[in-house]
Formats: structure tokens, C-alpha cells, sequence
């Protein structure tokens, strides 16, 4: 070795350079490796403000904002967010960035619309809201607008539209929806086949109204009933020659008695007075007893107090003079025609009551209860303190005729989990004098030439639904009256109604798809 050392000298170089080169290769691993750490810390931080960016502006649209008012803004530092409007569709893309790391995405903020609405009209003749007036759909499980109609109504510029709901809404006001819809197919075909179950028309409607409730119309105006009375062989039992065996149809009394008034307490109707029977000299008294099926109709023989046959009536003809008195808890249930229906007190049969009034149907006795009835009449006066209609259909129906609706105060016309439904086929006036409200769906058909809303003193809602296919539709309303979008109440509607309405459909909450569109790091 002594002979040798410039080879130790070599040999000490050599491994002070493996020691460099080691050392160096250490220094260059960790360094990368730091800075693929941070790299990827500083994409992951990237990324989380491109979602930021995403989640705040489906916010901001979830809350009412307008798509096109957000266009471009910045959220923070490095996250910058750009939105374009596409017909129901907001399309929103987020960047975020950190350091030198920037990371894309993209968005689609949805919403879809439904043919249901707080007030849908095919032809909008005026609209006036004033006051603390609105009309506004603000169910936020059911986001509609809050009026529809076919024709490009100018809605006047006094009148607020608004895309948040306040406890105080004016104007049109709808919960994450326009406010108002033009849609100029809105009516191509009837709303009937929208909103009532296999029905494509108007005469449709009075096709199952009539295998539903028995009741006959011609062309809409109802006439009576179509179910056959009971026909038999009348025996006067003290004197059988007094009817002299003639055969009559004693549940249709149009053809056979002439009954003037026919009142109606519990159970039982009673005639007012003795009545010949057609081509007989002799005079009867008919009551009805209702069993919960049928009417037993007893008739006695005014000329001798005998009891003549008892028959039995599922559905009773009282005649096309008969004047029709209800009250006094009555509960009869079948179905009753009559020329003109009263109601003079409470009318609450345990099942559905039908009745047919020719002409009149009057609603105009203070304090007064009506449930499960069903109401088929040319017009209407429905105008009372305190009354209280539930669970019930009021339809009218003739040419030139008025449902005239001046609810006085504390009358409620269906309450949220009993609704009325109201179908107009002729003309429809509702205003208010005092405290009111309405729960239900109030249709107009095609047929329909006039309807008008508003007017009258006091607080009044509509909750529920305003459907009209007919001309000449003016909504003038001020004060403290509202017309309110319920999906709780039409269901309950259609419940009520299950063979005649479908249940509501309503339009999407905004949903949220997103995907990466660029993923961009920078390393040094």
C-alpha cells in the first residue's frame, strides 16, 4: 500500500463523488416530490373554489336570481364564475384558481315549468292589483308560476313581478319561477284534458258529470235528473176505485203532482200542502224519509186521511214549479230536483247529496253550514254572513246565467282539507264584502263569456286554483285579496273528485348537473 497511494487518492475521490452524487439525488427526489405535493394540494384547493364557485351561483338561482343577471362574478379570491340563460336552463361555468394551479368546471342549473298555476288564462282581458292585492304561487314543494295565459298580456308596470316570496307578497309573485308565462298553446286544445281525467271537451264534461251524478243537461244548462223513477199501480186502501188502477211514475212528480214547496228537516221532506194527482180527483200529501239508501215516500189521501201506497225513490223529481227548502240539519242523500233549491239551514247528509235547481240555487241565510252536496243550478246567489260551504261541487250552466259569489263576512267556501270545486259554464262574478276566503278550484269553460274577480271590502283569499278557457276575463283586485297557488288544496280537490280531476303536477326545484371541463396545473 505505501508503494500505492495515489490509488487511495483515487479511491477517496471516487466515493466523495458517489457521496455528492448520492446526496445531490436526494436533494433533486425531495424536491420533486415536494412539489408534486404541493402540485396536488394546490389542485385540490384549485378545484374546491371551481365547486365554490359552482355552489354559489345554483344559489343564487335556487333563491330567485335571474340567470342572466349573474353573467360574470368573482366569489373570493380565484374563483371567477360566468353564466349564460338557455330557455329554462342556466348554464354556469366556475375557475378556480391557486397559486399556479387553475381548475374548470362546468354546470347545468335546471328548472321545468307546469301547465299548472295560480291563475291560468287563455284570454286576459284586464288585470289590476293593487294595495297588498297579489296573485302568487309560493309553495316551495310545488314551484309554479303565477299566471299563465295564451295571449301576450302587457302586464301593467305598476304591477310588482317577483321571483322571492315575502309574508307580504304584492303584484304576481311565484317561488323560483316567472311570475308570468305567456303561452301561445296554452289553450290549443281544452284545459279540460289538463286538468280533468279523460275529458277532451266540453261536452265530455257533461257526458261524466252525467254517469257520475245522474243529473241531464242540454247543451250545459241542467234540466234534471235521468235515473227512472219507480213506476207502479197506486191502491188507495179505504177506497181502490178512487185511483181507478192507473200506473204512475210517483218519483218523477213533474208529470204526476204539481208541488209547489217541499221543505227539508233531518231526515225528512215534507210537501206544504194537499196536491192532485194528474187525472185523478183526489188530493195527497207525500213525505220523504231518507233510510241511507233510498227515500220511502209515504203519500195519504187528503180526502179521507187514508194512507195510500208507500214506494220507495233512489232519486226524487219534485217537479218543474217545486220550490225547494233545505235546513234544519237536513240528511237526506240520493239526488233531488227541483225548480229553484233554498238553503234555509244546515245541510249535511253522511253521504253525497245531489240536487238539480232548474233555475235557482240561493245561498243566502246567515249561519249556515253545507257539506257533501252536489249542486247543478242556471244561477247562483251565494251571499251570506257566516256560512260555510265544504266538500262540495257547485256547477252552473246556461246561457246568459250568473254565479253570482258575494261572500259577506267569515263565509268560507271549502276550507284547505274540505275544498269546493266551482265549474262555471255560464258567467262567474266573486267579490267580497268583509272577511272571506275560498278554498278550491274555481274552472271556466269554454262557454264562459264573462268572468270577473275583485271588487268588494275586506280580506279575501282564493287558495287553491283559477282556471278560465272562456272570453272577457278581468282580475281587478286591491286591498288585502289574494289568490294563492295550493297544491295541499287541489289535491284534496282531486281526492274529493277522484273520477272527474287528476291530481296536480308541478314544475322541477332547480337541479344541479356538473362535470370537469378543463383541469390545468402548472409545475416549476
Amino acid at each position: 500500500m505505501k508503494g500505492e497511494k495515489g490509488f487511495s487518492l483515487v479511491t477517496v475521490l471516487l466515493l466523495t463523488a458517489v457521496i455528492i452524487t448520492l446526496g445531490s439525488a436526494a436533494f433533486y427526489v425531495s424536491y420533486y416530490g415536494y412539489n408534486m405535493v404541493s402540485a396536488s394540494t394546490k389542485y385540490r384547493i384549485a378545484e374546491a373554489r371551481a365547486e365554490y364557485g359552482i355552489m354559489k351561483a345554483f344559489e343564487y338561482v335556487y333563491t330567485g336570481t335571474d340567470c342572466s343577471q349573474l353573467s360574470s362574478k368573482t366569489y373570493g379570491n380565484g374563483i371567477t364564475v360566468t353564466t349564460v340563460k338557455a330557455g329554462n336552463n342556466c348554464l354556469i361555468k366556475a375557475v378556480g384558481s391557486f397559486s399556479n394551479a387553475q381548475v374548470a368546471k362546468v354546470a347545468i342549473a335546471g328548472s321545468s315549468s307546469s301547465n299548472y298555476a295560480t291563475a291560468v288564462i287563455c284570454s286576459l282581458t284586464t288585470l289590476n292589483i293593487g294595495g297588498s292585492g297579489s296573485i302568487e304561487s309560493c309553495d316551495s314543494s310545488c314551484p309554479t308560476n303565477a299566471l299563465i295565459t295564451e295571449n301576450n298580456y302587457n302586464i301593467p308596470s305598476n304591477i310588482p313581478l317577483n321571483k322571492t316570496c315575502n309574508n307580504n307578497n304584492k303584484g304576481l309573485t311565484a317561488y323560483n319561477m316567472d311570475p308570468y308565462k305567456y303561452d301561445p298553446n296554452l289553450c290549443q286544445q281544452s284545459l279540460l284534458s289538463t286538468y280533468f281525467d279523460g275529458l277532451p271537451d266540453r261536452n265530455a264534461l257533461f257526458n261524466k258529470m252525467t254517469r257520475l251524478y245522474g243529473v241531464a243537461f242540454d247543451n250545459g244548462k241542467p234540466t234534471g235528473l235521468t235515473t227512472n223513477g219507480a213506476s207502479l199501480t197506486l191502491t188507495d186502501q179505504t177506497n181502490p176505485s178512487n185511483l181507478q188502477n192507473n200506473t204512475y211514475d210517483l218519483c218523477n212528480f213533474g208529470q204526476n203532482i204539481n208541488l209547489e214547496t217541499v221543505t227539508g228537516s233531518g231526515n225528512t221532506l215534507t210537501a206544504s200542502s194537499c196536491y192532485n194527482i194528474s187525472g185523478v180527483n183526489i188530493q195527497v200529501k207525500p213525505t220523504f224519509t231518507w233510510d241511507g239508501s233510498k227515500y220511502k215516500v209515504n203519500f195519504v189521501n187528503c180526502n179521507n186521511n187514508s194512507n195510500l201506497s208507500t214506494i220507495y225513490c233512489k232519486n226524487v223529481d219534485l217537479g218543474q214549479n217545486t220550490t225547494l227548502n233545505l235546513g234544519s240539519n237536513f240528511s237526506g242523500g240520493g239526488a233531488l230536483a227541483a225548480n229553484q233549491v233554498n238553503f234555509t239551514g244546515d245541510v249535511s247528509p253522511s253521504s253525497s247529496l245531489t240536487l238539480v235547481a232548474r233555475n235557482n240555487a240561493n245561498m243566502t241565510t246567515n249561519i249556515v253550514n253545507v257539506s257533501n252536496v252536489n249542486i247543478f243550478a242556471q244561477n247562483y246567489n251565494i251571499s251570506a254572513n257566516n256560512l260555510t260551504v265544504e266538500n262540495s261541487l257547485i256547477f252552473g250552466g246556461g246561457e246568459g246565467q250568473n254565479i253570482n259569489i258575494n261572500l259577506n263576512s267569515n263565509s268560507k267556501l271549502g276550507t284547505p282539507y274540505n275544498p269546493v270545486l266551482i265549474i262555471s259554464d255560464n258567467n262567474i262574478n266573486i267579490q267580497r264584502n268583509g272577511n272571506a276566503e275560498i278554498n278550491g278550484i274555481v274552472y271556466a269553460t269554454s262557454n264562459n263569456n264573462n268572468l270577473n274577480i275583485g271588487s268588494g271590502n275586506g280580506n279575501f283569499n282564493i287558495n287553491g286554483m283559477l282556471v278560465s278557457e272562456g272570453q272577457n276575463n278581468n282580475i281587478n283586485i286591491s286591498g288585502n285579496f289574494t289568490i294563492s297557488f295550493s297544491p295541499t288544496v287541489i289535491t284534496n280537490v282531486a281526492n274529493r273528485f277522484n273520477n272527474l280531476l287528476k291530481p296536480p303536477t308541478c314544475g322541477t326545484v332547480t337541479n344541479l348537473r356538473y362535470s370537469d371541463i378543463i383541469t390545468k396545473q402548472t409545475l416549476y
